[in-house]
């Protein structure tokens, strides 16, 4: 309900009305202001109102005029007292008046007439949007006073201005007619009369050179042709193929580019691209890349380079000569692949990624290979090795590598019968011919297969030789003795082999003997049997005061009977057993191993007892030396131990709890230390234990007894407060020993 009439008594008219808090109207009730109330404040329940229906205008007064959004955050409108009209868009200022205009931030988009007056000033306007319309300048002037309208871009002595005396735009700088996004360009330029050669031309002048003349650069159209060029010249020409001629009139439709004259490209990496339009897309590019000349293949995924030339490499690298000779370092080959190193003895280098790098040879009937291997070099016939040197001058034939040890010089190898077969003039050359090394199963064979003997030789002279009723002679002493017929002992020569009655081996300077299978060798009055090789280091093998012995020295022999003085004993067997110096050992080399086997020999075996003692974290515990029991057996570097002890009395053990003095001491190779078994039985402890006991061989020469405290994955070294008076150890260990 609408508030009409206050009553009179209610106000006060000296001093005004004076209305303490809120008056509150409901929806649609107004207050009304003016004889007929013409104007109303009210909301309907939608929308707030201010409503002057009355005569007049509606003022809205104040020294500075905003009009913001409810929470006042925003502004819409901003006046200020003798100053700017600002309005906003989502409170940024987008028009805002000055006392020289008005200036929009952002695009201005006009849908009817803009007609100005004065002229246009822009400063930081992005576009300027006039759709279907137009924009006059110089509205309503002559045409005698229309020159110098146009638009000047101030701060930049920029313009384009229309010249009436001479019918044109000038401009003050350069002028872009196009589109930027591939529209079709809107400068058009018209040609000569209909039926002319000469087309439409388009001149850029110069300013006046040196003599005053001036020059320009064309563009014209003349027949079918576009050609660009100097004034009286033609540099560039298009013809109607789609031709380009460079310094050529009327360039060669067959090409798509005719240049009459070197071509120059330069920049940080020149390039000139091929490309096919078939199917395949093959593209080529040649270019310079950091002054290098580079033939690349652009379809293939990566970076292909199939040829390039390095900046400064000297002339004659590479040679064609018109036979199809290639010469590479020579202008004169005079095979299809002539190499010329000039003073460096490494003529080639031929390298591949495989595991062999090899040069083929092919004639009508087959092909052969030369290739390396690593260091090595082999010979492939048929694509098969066959012969390999390797780089420390071993030589192989038939085996794949080859050959086998540091100090084998040659090796062949057959998976039949490998054979050196020897020739010469007197021989003949056919295969039961000559003489011939072999190897059959697994015997070695001597043969020569001609009515000759076999001879042998050392250093130049004759030592030993078979005939041919198979009877070995050997040299006499002193070389004098001559070759005719097998000598026996009874003759008195020194050195004498009878193949006859082989086993008869005298040798008189000594007084050694062979009698059967016998080698008797008499030394200082007292006699034993004994395989003597006295002709250069000594080895002996004899059977003495019952005990048997293989000795060795690097003395040489004694003479008339002397003993052979440095002999060491390698092997004595005797009442004891078997006995070996120290190193030494059991082979087995013979059998098979493992690719990580480092020996074969088992060289060592030993059993006994030992004294183990306990250590604690803190504490003590006394063991009773009576009950203080083990034993260990070694063989070779593998130690097994066992034992038992007896805690006689604890003075508050805690902590670690180990069991010390080892008979040997554990192998550390840190975290390669190979797992070592233990096995730990525990009898009358001082406290239970709550979880799982483990027990390992500790680097630390001892084994190391723990517990888990109940807790999965957990491992504490609490052992030693579990152990009492009374408490028993018993353990047994097998473990690897580093001595």
């Amino acid at each position: 309900m609408a508030l009409t009439k206050i009553p009179a008594s209610l106000l006060d008219t000296s001093s005004g009305f004076d209305l303490q808090g809120n008056i509150t109207l409901g929806d649609n009730e107004q207050i009304q202001l003016g004889g007929s109330g013409d104007l109303a404040i009210y909301h309907d329940g939608s929308h707030s109102f201010i409503t002057d229906s009355g005569t007049g205008n509606l003022r809205l007064q104040g020294t500075n005029l905003a009009l913001q959004n409810a929470a006042g955050t925003k502004n819409y409108f901003l006046g200020s007292d003798g100053g700017a009209v600002t309005l906003y868009y989502n409170n940024d200022v987008k028009i805002a008046t000055s006392s020289t205009g008005a200036t929009v931030t952002g695009n201005l988009a006009v849908t009817g007439n803009l007609d100005i007056t004065g002229d246009i000033n822009s400063y930081n306007v992005t576009d300027l949007d006039v759709t279907d319309q137009t924009i006059t300048l110089g509205a309503g002037q002559t045409e005698a006073n229309s020159g110098g309208s146009g638009i000047i871009i101030d701060g930049s002595n920029a313009s384009i201005l229309w010249n009436e005396t001479s019918n044109r735009f000038d401009t003050s700088n350069d002028l872009k007619v196009g589109a930027e996004d591939g529209g079709q360009f809107s400068l058009e330029v018209s040609g000569g009369a209909t039926g002319t050669a000469e087309g439409g031309e388009l001149r850029l002048n110069t300013a006046a050179d040196y003599d005053g003349t001036y020059n320009h650069y064309r563009l014209d159209v003349f027949e079918d042709d576009f050609r660009i060029g100097r004034a009286g010249t033609t540099d560039i020409t298009i013809n109607s193929s789609g031709t380009v001629g460079i310094n050529q009139g009327s360039p060669s439709s067959t090409y798509k580019l005719d240049v009459g004259g070197p071509i120059r490209s330069s920049g940080n990496a020149p390039s000139y691209t091929l490309r096919e339009d078939d199917a395949s897309s093959q593209t080529w590019l040649m270019a310079s890349y950091g002054g290098t000349f580079a033939v690349r293949d652009t379809t293939v995924s990566g970076t292909a380079y199939p040829f390039q030339i390095e900046a400064a490499t000297p002339s004659n690298t590479l040679f064609l000569d018109s036979s199809g000779k290639v010469g590479i370092g020579d202008t004169s080959p005079d095979q299809k692949l002539h190499v010329n190193s000039g003073a460096s003895n490494v003529v080639a280098k031929f390298e591949s990624t495989d595991s062999i790098a090899a040069i083929q040879f092919k004639d009508p009937n087959g092909e052969a290979e030369i290739g390396a291997i690593g260091n090595d070099i082999g010979f492939y016939p048929a694509g098969a090795e066959k012969v390999r040197i390797t780089n420390s001058g071993h030589v192989g034939i038939g085996m794949t590598p080859a050959p086998v040890g540091s100090d084998t010089v040659l090796s062949l190898y057959n998976s039949a019968t490998p054979r050196i077969k020897l020739h010469n003039s007197t021989t003949g050359i056919t295969s039961g011919d000559g003489a011939e090394i072999n190897m059959s199963s697994s015997d070695f064979i001597l043969e020569n297969r001609e009515a000759g003997r076999v001879r042998f030789f050392n250093n130049g002279s004759e030592l030993m030789r078979l005939d041919t009723s198979g009877q070995v002679t050997l040299l006499g002493e002193g070389s004098s003795h001559a070759y005719t017929v097998p000598q026996d002992q009874s003759l008195g020569y020194t050195n004498n082999l009878n193949a006859g009655s082989f086993g008869i081996l005298h040798r008189a300077a000594y007084d050694s003997y062979i009698t059967g299978n016998s080698y008797y060798y008499r030394t200082g009055g007292s006699s034993s049997w004994r395989a003597k090789y006295g002709g250069y280091k000594s080895t002996v093998l004899g059977l003495l005061n019952g005990e048997f012995s293989f000795d060795c020295s690097n003395a040489a022999p004694g003479s008339n009977g002397a003993a052979v003085s440095g002999l060491a004993n390698i092997v004595k067997i005797n009442s004891d057993g078997i006995s070996m110096a120290a190193g030494k050992g059991i082979s087995f080399s013979a059998n098979s191993h493992a690719a990580g086997m480092s020996s074969e020999t088992l060289d060592d075996y030993e059993e006994g007892t030992w004294t183990p003692t306990i250590n604690t974290g803190s504490g003590s515990i006394t063991l009773d030396s009576s009950e203080n029991l083990a034993s260990y057996t070694k063989i070779g570097r593998m130690v097994y131990i066992t034992g038992r002890l007896l805690a006689s009395s604890v003075s508050s053990p805690s902590g670690s709890l180990e069991v010390t003095n080892l008979p040997f001491t554990v192998l550390n190779l840190g975290e390669n230390t190979p797992s070592s078994p233990v096995v730990i039985n525990l009898y009358n402890l001082a406290a239970n234990i709550d979880g799982q006991i483990n027990a390992e061989m500790s680097t630390g020469n001892s084994i190391l007894i723990r517990d888990n405290g109940g807790t999965t994955g957990n491992v504490q070294n609490s052992m030693a407060s579990h152990i009492g008076n009374g408490s028993r150890i018993g353990f047994t260990a097998v473990y690897v020993t580093s001595q």
